[in-house]
């Protein structure tokens, strides 16, 4: 779902008298008039395939690559344009999948796609000024989720690298919105939250870092240092190295009880490269990252 994303792409049109939408976040689904699509699965490729390249005609050889590798059947094309009949038989709206003179493409109007919706989400989530309206965005965002992206289609190479970029995106905003919760003082709140995130992903120190404020403000110091010590030894087995050195200080900080991982009026100090919302002293916890909200996301080492 790459392109820039405005609040006119994000919110559905007050006068449009349609009822579609389209779901990517979790198993495809589609909806016409308040009513589910039973879609086969050749078909939901196909109109997957067509909304993650939605900007752009795709003809019939490129969605049968893009569904059957380099050594498609010899129907390949027929089955292409079968499906593309069907799928607007089944939209009830002829002109949602439209004929160029270089191929198909899907038509998706301004908040008819969660994903668009989820991204502008967390784009105003990342800009806000006041950690209530941040946490309060970057909640309704992962609310929209239904489960893993493209569920049950993300085998296909060509929709994977789409599914990764999402759940990328998904957990960025996870750690965002936890940011803004510690500031407005819900650390207690969160820790059970975040001993269930670093069981799932135990090689992101921003997640490891949060625990362990979250534990220190609730009063858990000696568990915040065990977490410390978690996050160590699964760093050494899985990538063997060292806890970043943010992550260091914070056990340093922890430690000395440095005031400085109280809670502190949560601030914007500045905007980072995505629009962080940043706390004032909230604690060295593990680096900020870049994360895009157009195109494809960035990829660094799994911190």
């Amino acid at each position: 779902m790459a392109g820039l994303l405005t609040p006119a792409r994000c919110d559905r049109s007050p006068d449009s008298r349609e009822s579609v939408s389209f779901g990517v976040l979790g198993p495809l689904r589609v909806t016409v008039d308040s009513r589910t699509l039973d879609i086969p699965m050749r078909m939901q490729q196909i109109l997957a395939v067509l909304l993650c390249h939605r900007d752009q005609p795709m003809g019939t050889a490129r969605i049968a690559d893009q569904i059957w590798g380099e050594n498609p059947p010899k129907s390949a094309a027929k089955s292409v344009h079968v499906a593309i009949h069907h799928l607007r038989r089944a939209l009830s709206h002829s002109d949602r999948i439209v004929s160029t003179a270089t191929g198909y493409m899907v038509v998706v109007r301004p908040g008819e796609l969660d994903a668009d919706r989820f991204e502008c989400l967390v784009e105003r989530g990342m800009r806000a000024e006041e950690a209530d309206r941040a946490a309060a965005s970057l909640a309704e965002a992962a609310a929209l989720w239904r489960g893993p992206a493209l569920a049950g289609l993300e085998s296909l190479p060509s929709l994977s690298a789409e599914a990764m970029r999402l759940e990328e995106l998904r957990l960025a905003a996870i750690e965002s919105r936890i940011d803004a919760d510690l500031a407005l003082a819900r650390h207690a709140g969160l820790v059970a939250e975040l001993k269930a995130l670093v069981r799932r992903h135990p090689l992101r120190e921003r997640l490891w870092g949060q625990l362990m404020i979250a534990l220190y403000r609730s009063g858990r110091p000696a568990e915040s240092l065990n977490a410390f010590t978690e996050a160590r030894r699964v760093m050494l087995h899985e990538l063997g190295m060292e806890p970043g050195a943010q992550l260091a200080r914070l056990e340093t900080a922890i430690l000395a009880r440095d005031p400085g991982l109280d809670v502190r009026p949560a601030v914007r100090s500045g905007r980072g490269p995505a629009g962080e919302l940043k706390v004032r002293r909230l604690a060295p916890t593990a680096g900020r990252r870049s994360h895009r909200l157009t195109g494809r996301s960035d990829r660094g080492r799994p911190a």
